[in-house]
């Protein structure tokens, strides 16, 4: 019982809040595979999305308001409530990094890379990684999501539902991402078609950006599932996706006309980061359109069809 307490000590005095990892990213751009070789570190624990950083970015942002305007400045001031949130993110991981025996904890959620600035000011040091993937692929990976929502009938995601939904999607999480690597000294940017290219480059990138010792186990996932469920009913994610090795024969999606417009309109396709991405498309025409509207009505069509099976379900159970 007392080696036992005793690890559990060890292990909480390693875990600081500034050994939090957080990566982020657009949707489908490839932050669960970073999740999975962060994990297969015995140093580090990468589990499920934790869903609440946004609230929690959006309250500390709520309080420094309230502080600035007067109105509780008597009662807290701006350090000491960066404190409390720092100690606030350290009690919740805190648990899990004393019973896995680590030093690190991988908080693993898209959106993080939209409060990347935020975690700067809450936790200063903490460790930032911002997963960027060609948009094409992402955009293509995107609409197959929405399709299994629509296909077992479910209102789909607002972010995925259209083309222009998903590019601006990607544009709004890349620009942060990209902003935040370009203001923090700390924001460690991937490129996914890297990672699967050469995994174990990626991967002693990252532990020499920890200042952690690389370990093979961490590009050895093939049978590794990661704990706890991710995605919505396996439309985002399924568990042999989560289970399997790093599949190293991606091959680049085609999209339309319209689609490479769309992604040009609203992702940072000049920006040194992207460049080798060669996002060099046309400028809008008629025909984009014609598929503008389309895909309205057929989204709609689907959501529309989604919304009165649920309703005609809650009447009969009634």
């Amino acid at each position: 019982m007392q080696s036992n307490q005793t690890t559990l000590q060890d292990s909480a005095t390693r875990f600081m809040a500034e050994n939090l990892i957080f990566v982020g990213g657009a949707p489908r751009s490839g932050t669960t595979l970073v999740q999975r070789l962060l994990g297969a570190h015995p140093d580090i624990y990468g589990g499920p999305e934790f869903d609440l950083m946004p609230e929690i970015s959006a309250l500390f942002q709520r309080h420094l308001d309230l502080i600035e305007s007067g109105r509780i400045s008597k009662i807290i001031d701006q350090e000491q409530t960066r404190i409390a949130f720092r100690d606030l993110l350290h009690s919740l991981f805190k648990h899990k990094a004393n019973e896995q025996s680590v030093s690190y904890i991988s908080e693993k959620s898209p959106a993080n890379c939209l409060i990347f600035d935020q975690l700067e000011r809450i936790i200063p040091g903490c460790k930032k990684i911002m997963v960027l993937r060609d948009p094409r692929d992402i955009l293509t990976s995107m609409l197959a999501v929405a399709k299994r929502y629509r296909d077992a009938g479910d209102p789909v995601p607002a972010l995925i539902q259209t083309a222009a939904s998903c590019a601006r999607t990607i544009g709004d999480y890349q620009r942060s991402g990209i902003l935040a690597a370009e203001q923090l000294d700390n924001v460690l940017v991937l490129h996914y078609e890297n990672i699967i290219s050469d995994p174990e480059q990626t991967c002693r990138l990252i532990c020499e950006n920890l200042g952690i010792e690389y370990v093979e186990t961490m590009i050895q996932l093939e049978g590794k599932a990661m704990e706890g469920a991710i995605g919505d009913d396996q439309k985002w994610y399924t568990p042999d996706a989560l289970r399997s090795g790093i599949n190293t024969d991606k091959k680049q999606a085609s999209i339309n006309g319209y689609q490479h417009y769309l992604l040009q309109k609203y992702l940072p396709v000049s920006h040194p980061l992207m460049q080798h991405y060669q996002l060099s498309v046309p400028g809008f025409k008629p025909i984009h359109f014609f598929y503008a509207v389309k895909e309205y009505l057929t989204g709609n069509k689907h959501d529309r069809r989604s919304i009165r099976r649920r309703l005609r379900a809650g009447k009969n159970a009634g």
